[in-house]
C-alpha cells in the first residue's frame, strides 16, 4: 500500500509538471492566417506576389 501511495504521488506530480511545461511554450504566430489578413483588398496577380513574399519571410508584414 505504502508503494502504491509513493507511485501515486510520482505520478500525479509528473502529469502537473508536463501540463504546467506545456502552458509556457511561446504560441507560433499563424503565417498563413497573418499574411491572409494583410492581403486584403489585393487582388489576383498582386495578392499572390504579396502572398508569396509574405509567407517566404521569416517575419509576416
Amino acid at each position: 500500500m505504502k508503494a502504491f501511495t509513493y507511485l501515486l504521488g510520482f505520478g500525479l506530480a509528473f502529469a502537473l509538471s508536463a501540463v504546467h511545461a506545456e502552458d509556457e511554450k511561446p504560441k507560433k504566430p499563424n503565417r498563413m492566417a497573418t499574411c491572409n489578413k494583410n492581403a486584403e483588398g489585393k487582388k489576383g496577380q498582386e495578392r499572390k506576389d504579396f502572398m508569396k513574399e509574405c509567407l517566404s519571410t521569416k517575419k509576416p508584414a
